[in-house]
């Protein structure tokens, strides 16, 4: 079910999965970026899933910032929600070197964490929600 959607970005919950999504579909600054998440997290705390898609491949750069805010406030408080303080996390990446760096950024903070976070990067959407919900 789809919850927010702008130029931007789509956000919602896979009733049949049982998981958050966020689709970035274009380059965006950083208010967009940090509203996304904050939409994302709106819809995990209420349905607290323990699994979230991100498709990243329309995102283009982020700022070492909205990494930051990512690792630091977005994963703490998603993580917070989660069924004993563990989240599955399954990223959609583009060929871009730059933004794919920045995930890579993001996941190697993710696996700093105390918390037992999962992520995987996949190229396929059918890939990464099969892991997902498997």
């Amino acid at each position: 079910m789809e919850h927010h959607c702008c130029d931007y970005t789509t956000v919602g919950f896979d009733e049949k999965g049982k998981y958050t999504y966020m689709r970035i579909k274009q380059k965006g600054d950083s208010d967009q970026f940090r509203m996304a998440h904050d939409k994302v997290f709106e819809i995990y705390k209420k349905e607290q899933p323990g699994r979230h898609l991100a498709d990243t491949r329309g995102m283009g750069v982020v700022s070492l910032d909205d990494q930051k805010f990512v690792s630091q406030n977005f994963l703490p408080r998603v993580v917070e929600f989660s069924p004993n303080n563990c989240i599955k996390i399954a990223v959609l990446v583009s060929e871009d070197a730059f933004s794919k760096f920045a995930v890579e950024s993001i996941g190697k903070k993710m696996s700093e964490m105390p918390a037992n976070i999962q992520h995987k990067m996949f190229k396929s959407e059918e890939e990464a929600v099969g892991w997902l919900c498997a």
